[in-house]
C-alpha cells in the first residue's frame, strides 16, 4: 500500500509532495524523472520488503503504483513471465510487456497505476475495478498531473473551486464519478484507463471493466440456491486465501457484529493460527462487541475489544475532516478513523467485510426496489396511497420500524433521480438558491431507468457507481491510510465480482430478508444470534455530536460571511442551526454536518 504521484512539463517541489503523501508510505519515498515525465513513489512496505521498492524500471517501462496485486504469482505462473524479485509491482510490468493494455482483465486486487511507456511516449494511469485504491489528475494547457489524494495534487498545481460542483454536490451529497470540487481536476473513474501523450498532452479514456457485463456468461433465474450458496463459499474461500498469503506482514480482521466480517473472519481461520480480531465498541453505540465474541471464541481467534469514546472529536474533527481534500457527507468516516488509528496498535494490514452490502444486496432501502418498479416515472395505485404515510411526523429513531416505513413513504412521493437520492443519502436540498444535479449523473439515471433490468438491479449499479466510489471507499481508504494501515476487502475479488452479478433478485432479496445468499451461506459458520441480527454499519450519534460535543465548533464555523452561505437561501443555515427547520432530527443533523465538512474545506482551500 502507498501513494503515488507525478505530472507532466510542470515543475514543483518534490520534497513537499512526498511528504503530503508520507502518511500513506512511511518506509519509503523516491522520485524519478524520465523524460518530461516525473514520477513520485511512497511506500508501505507489504510484499517483497526488499525488492519491490518505486518506482521501478524494465527496459522502457517505468511504474509508481499503489495497492496490491492478490494473485500474481499465479499471474507469473500462468503466462510464463520472468522476473526477478517477489514484488507484484514487477510482475505488473511483465504482464504489461506480454500483454499490452489487456492485462488489467486478469488482475485480482486493488490498485492505482501509472505506468510510463517511453517506447510510446505514453503515460497509463489506471485504477481498479471498484475503485478502492484513488487516483486525481490534473489538465490544463500542455501541463499534466497526478496524484493518489487530493491534498497531494494541490501541492504540485495551484488549486481553484469549482463553485458549480459544489453546489452540485450539495444537491446531491457526494461527487458523481469524474467530478471534483476543483477546475480542471479530474478523478480517474474506476475500472477505466487513461492515456496522456507526453509529447502533445491529449488525452484519450476508456472502460477497461464494465460491472453491466460481468456474470452474463452465467446469470439467470434457472441458478439454484445451493450451487449460488456452493459458488459463494469456494469464491470466498479463494478470496480470503489470497488477500492472506500475499503479504510479508501478519494480517488481521476487523469483526464487527455481522455476517460479512463474520464470514470473512471465519474462512480466514482456517488459513491462519491464532489470527488476530478486532471489535471496536463506541460509547453511546450499539455494542456488536457480544456478538463479535461468539465469533471469536468460536473460532479460537486473538480477539481485542477496543473501546473508544468520542471525548477527544472536537480536537481531532478538523484533521478528519481536512484529510479528504474534498467536503464529505458521510458521517461514518469519524468511526473508520478512530478503528484505524487502533488497529495500527496491533497490525499493519487486516481484512474487513466492505463490499458484501454493495454486491449481495445488503442495504434496507433495496427491499422496497425488490418488490415494487420505482424506476418507473408512472406510479401505480398502491404506491400513490403508500405515499400517503410521509405526511406523518418524521421519526426521532433511526433504527425503528416506524422510520423505515416513514422513509419508504417519502421515496414513494418523489421520482426520477430525487428518488434515488432520497433513498440513499438523505439530505436537504430544498433550501438551496438552485436545485442542480451533475447533468452526467442525471443522464446516467435515464439511460438506466429506460433498460430492461429490474428495478433492485438498477438501484445496485447507481449505488456502485455513486455511493460506492462516491463516498465509501474514499472514506476507508483515508481514514485507514491516515494511519498507515492497509485494509484488503475479499468481497471485491473478481470471482466474487462476477458470482454476484450473476444471481437473479430473489437470492439477493427474499422477502424483507437482506443479503438473502450470504446469511444462507452464513448459517453454515456463524452462530445464529448473529445471521439474524440486523444490519447496522458504522452507525454514528450524529444528533449527539451535533447537538453536543460539536454544537458549538458547528455554530461557530456556519455563522457568519461563510463560504456555504453562498449557496443557501438567507437565514435557513440559521434555521438549521436553531432548530427552526421542518425536516426531521437525522435529516438536519446530517446536513449541517455536510455543510460543516464543506465549510472547513473551503477554509483550507482559500
Amino acid at each position: 500500500m502507498c501513494g503515488i504521484a507525478g505530472s507532466i512539463n510542470l515543475t514543483f517541489d518534490v520534497p513537499s509532495v512526498l511528504n503530503a503523501l508520507r502518511h500513506r508510505g512511511p518506509d519509503d519515498q523516491q522520485a524519478v524523472s524520465v523524460d518530461n515525465i516525473q514520477l513520485l513513489h511512497v511506500r508501505l512496505s507489504i510484499i517483497d520488503r526488499a525488492g519491490g521498492a518505486q518506482p521501478m524500471t524494465r527496459g522502457h517501462l517505468t511504474i509508481v503504483y499503489n495497492g496490491e496485486i492478490y494473485n500474481h504469482m499465479a499471474l507469473r505462473s500462468r503466462f510464463g513471465l520472468s522476473c526477478h524479485t517477489g514484488s507484484d509491482t514487477e510482475t505488473l510490468l511483465a504482464l504489461y510487456e506480454k500483454l499490452g493494455l489487456d492485462c488489467f482483465q486478469y488482475l485480482d486486487g486493488m490498485f492505482a497505476i501509472a505506468l510510463y511507456d517511453s517506447a510510446e511516449k505514453a503515460l497509463f494511469l489506471v485504477r481498479d475495478r471498484a475503485g478502492e485504491k484513488p487516483l486525481y489528475c490534473y489538465k490544463q494547457g500542455s501541463g499534466f498531473a497526478f496524484a493518489s489524494e487530493l491534498n497531494a495534487l494541490r501541492k504540485i498545481v495551484p488549486a481553484q473551486i469549482d463553485v458549480r460542483s459544489i453546489n452540485q454536490y450539495l444537491n446531491a451529497g457526494f461527487f458523481y464519478q469524474a467530478q471534483t470540487p476543483y477546475l480542471d481536476v479530474s478523478e480517474i473513474r474506476p475500472g477505466h484507463v487513461v492515456r496522456v501523450d507526453t509529447n502533445n498532452q491529449s488525452v484519450q479514456e476508456w472502460p477497461w471493466f464494465s460491472v453491466e457485463s460481468t456474470g452474463h456468461d452465467n446469470r439467470g433465474d434457472s441458478m439454484t440456491e445451493e450451487k449460488a450458496v456452493t459458488d459463494l463459499d469456494a469464491a470466498l474461500h479463494k478470496a480470503i486465501e489470497d488477500r492472506l498469503l500475499s503479504s510479508d506482514l501478519e494480517v488481521g480482521c476487523f469483526l464487527s457484529g455481522g455476517i460479512d466480517s463474520g464470514l470473512v473472519t471465519a474462512i480466514a481461520s482456517a488459513y491462519t493460527k491464532k489470527l488476530k480480531t478486532f471489535t471496536v465498541s463506541f460509547d453511546g453505540q450499539f455494542d456488536e462487541a457480544p456478538l463479535a465474541r461468539q465469533v471469536a471464541n468460536l473460532y479460537n481467534t486473538e480477539h481485542t475489544d477496543i473501546q473508544i469514546g468520542y471525548d477527544d472529536l472536537d480536537q481531532n474533527i478538523e484533521s478528519i475532516l481536512t484529510a479528504y481534500g474534498e467536503p464529505i457527507c458521510d458521517d461514518s468516516v469519524v468511526p473508520s478513523w478512530y478503528v484505524s488509528r487502533a488497529a495500527k496498535e496491533h497490525v499493519t494490514v487486516v481484512m474487513t467485510g466492505d463490499g458484501a452490502d454493495e454486491l449481495y444486496a445488503g442495504y434496507r432501502r433495496y427491499v422496497p426496489y425488490a418488490h415494487m418498479n420505482l424506476f418507473s416515472s408512472q406510479p401505480t395505485p398502491l404506491q400513490t396511497v403508500l405515499g400517503q404515510f410521509a405526511r406523518l411526523p418524521a421519526a426521532k429513531n433511526k433504527m425503528s420500524r416506524y422510520n423505515y416505513l416513514h422513509r419508504m413513504a417519502s421515496l414513494l412521493r418523489l421520482s426520477g433521480p430525487e428518488r434515488f437520492l432520497a433513498a440513499m443519502v438523505n439530505v436537504d436540498s430544498h433550501s438551496l438558491l438552485e436545485r442542480e444535479l451533475n447533468p452526467a449523473f442525471v443522464d446516467a439515471f435515464d439511460q438506466l431507468a429506460a433498460l430492461p433490468e429490474s428495478s433492485l438491479t438498477k438501484m445496485m449499479r447507481m449505488d456502485f457507481h455513486s455511493l460506492l466510489a462516491g463516498s465509501l471507499l474514499p472514506k476507508m481508504d483515508i481514514a485507514s491510510m491516515a494511519h498507515a494501515l492497509e485494509t484488503r476487502t475479499p468481497f471485491f475479488s473478481d470471482e466474487l465480482f462476477k458470482h454476484a452479478a450473476a444471481l437473479p433478485d430473489n437470492l439477493k432479496i427474499r422477502g424483507t430478508t437482506t443479503k438473502y445468499l450470504l446469511r444462507a451461506l452464513a448459517q453454515k459458520y456463524l452462530p445464529a444470534d448473529v445471521v439474524s441480527a440486523p444490519k447496522r454499519g458504522f452507525e454514528t450519534p450524529l444528533t449527539n455530536w451535533v447537538d453536543g460535543v460539536l454544537k458549538e465548533r458547528i455554530c461557530d464555523t456556519l455563522t457568519g460571511n461563510t463560504f456555504v452561505s453562498q449557496f443557501y437561501r438567507p437565514g435557513a443555515i440559521n434555521q438549521l442551526i436553531n432548530h427552526e427547520s421542518t425536516i426531521s432530527h437525522q435529516q438536519r443533523a446530517r446536513t449541517l454536518w455536510m455543510l460543516f465538512a464543506t465549510e472547513l474545506w473551503a477554509r483550507t482551500v482559500r
